[in-house]
């Protein structure tokens, strides 16, 4: 099964029968020897720039022969069809034959604020993500005493944050720290809460439901440590989830930021 694309409103194809991934895959064979092709020639060849961000791939195994075959294999497999549903905020997460959540996947409206043909839900969702993205901005305005940082999630809600603040680590503000909590065992908490001035630190809780198990454990220890220290944790924890999350849990929490229901974990991102 893992082989099939399923999209719903189009025919369901086997990946592995496509005839870009066969050519692909007889490429993987006899892949390209870095230590025969890498050229200052090669690394100003293979780059991409898109305003300020640039792409280096020149120390990727690949030649111009696999590039094609992979933009060959897109062509097929109609990926650029399929992202322009995605924007406009089409069922996408669907899987023929089988149950699944059937609704859009708009984690995109996070960072393209101005989509192109934008569609009732589409709107909806933008609009929401903007008024979070300004309410966050006030919060930061509103509550700079903050040193330590430590994000409680797990999958998405945890990975791609982490993945944010490595690549972003040369621009931490001097005397910032960031840490992630993901792992049930007491022990990583213990690692991390012990060794931070709890006064200093802020306390970002991640769960689309507001009820994913491993998220509320790791945040009644996390709370635990703050009360041992005489700390009232509702003045250091922030929630992030969807936007029905309970009004009464709100209480709990310094401040709330919501996400649409079609946006996901991904949405904690634009935090960082």
């Amino acid at each position: 099964m893992k082989d099939l694309i399923y999209t719903q409103g189009l025919d369901m194809v086997s990946f592995t029968q496509l005839p870009s991934y066969k050519k692909l895959l007889s490429f993987s064979s006899t892949p390209p020897d870095l230590r025969e092709i890498l050229t200052l020639q090669r690394i100003e060849e293979y780059r991409l720039e898109v305003d300020s961000l640039q792409l280096f791939y020149a120390t990727e195994r690949i030649d111009n022969s696999i590039l094609s075959a992979l933009f060959s294999l897109a062509e097929e497999a109609r990926v650029k069809e399929k992202m322009e549903k995605m924007q406009k905020g089409e069922i996408l997460n669907s899987i023929a034959h089988f149950p699944s959540e059937n609704r859009a996947v708009l984690h995109t409206v996070t960072r393209d604020i101005k989509p192109a043909n934008i569609t009732p839900g589409v709107e909806k969702a933008q609009k929401l993500a903007l008024s979070q993205l300004e309410d966050l901005q006030r919060f930061l305005e509103e509550h700079n005493n903050f040193s330590h940082l430590v994000q409680i999630g797990i999958g998405g809600s945890s990975l791609g944050p982490e993945a944010f603040c490595l690549a972003l680590e040369a621009y931490k503000i001097k005397g910032r720290s960031f840490h992630f909590i993901a792992n049930v065992d007491p022990d990583e908490a213990a690692c991390i809460l012990q060794e931070l001035d709890l006064s200093k630190t802020l306390v970002v809780v991640v769960s689309k439901t507001g009820s994913t198990l491993e998220t509320v454990t790791n945040e009644a220890l996390a709370r635990s440590y703050f009360e041992k220290e005489g700390i009232n944790p509702n003045k250091h924890f922030v929630a992030i989830s969807a936007a029905s999350f309970p009004q009464e849990k709100k209480q709990t929490y310094l401040t709330t930021f919501s996400m649409d229901e079609s946006v996901g974990e991904d949405f904690p991102q634009p935090l960082w």
